[in-house]
């Protein structure tokens, strides 16, 4: 395989993207999914500017994919209210890509992207809450154990009781020469 194949190129790409998916925080995964659609709105805005209704179509649809994918994950019955807002504010996008698309104007979509913005960076600070609280547990843990360590070193190790080796208690022989003493 050769580096300076586009189509190697692109496997590679693609399984590095795999790659940071996989290792991703859930949190983490809805910061990529807010940044492909903020990427495939822009995509779809450029289009507009080039009058190229194909690409912006198949931008809008990208993006539309990705809010139709974060409604569909909504836990509408232990979310509470910030599910139900989520919801609204989905719907709303959605159909604001449905204006772009009837009006073809960019206008739309630089009313969608600051809402998709604000929404990342909701859960990048999320991502970082948890992640500090994920490494504050780590961090008592560490110590926790170190401290336990420390106090088996310190502890008083019991003396050894002298013990002839010629007698065994019977508990310590075998069983088979257990079983011919009896």
């Amino acid at each position: 395989m050769t580096y300076n194949n586009p189509a190697n190129q692109q496997q590679f790409a693609r399984q590095y993207l795999d790659q940071q998916i996989h290792n991703a925080s859930p949190a983490q995964q809805l910061v990529m999914l807010y940044d492909g659609a903020i990427k495939f709105l822009l995509k779809a805005k450029a289009a507009i500017a080039e009058n190229n209704i194909q690409e912006r179509c198949n931008n809008n649809q990208r993006v539309l994919e990705i809010i139709s994918y974060l409604s569909n994950i909504l836990d509408m019955e232990n979310g509470g209210e910030i599910s139900m807002r989520l919801l609204r504010i989905y719907t709303h996008i959605s159909q604001q890509i449905l204006e772009v698309e009837i009006q073809n104007k960019a206008e739309i979509v630089d009313e969608i992207i600051p809402h998709l913005k604000a929404l990342r960076q909701s859960w990048v600070e999320i991502d970082k809450k948890h992640q500090g609280g994920a490494e504050l547990k780590a961090q008592a843990k560490r110590e926790s154990d170190a401290n336990k360590a420390k106090e088996k070193a310190l502890a008083p190790k019991p003396a050894p009781t002298p013990q002839n080796n010629n007698q065994q208690s019977s508990s310590q022989m075998p069983l088979a020469k257990r079983s011919a003493l009896a």
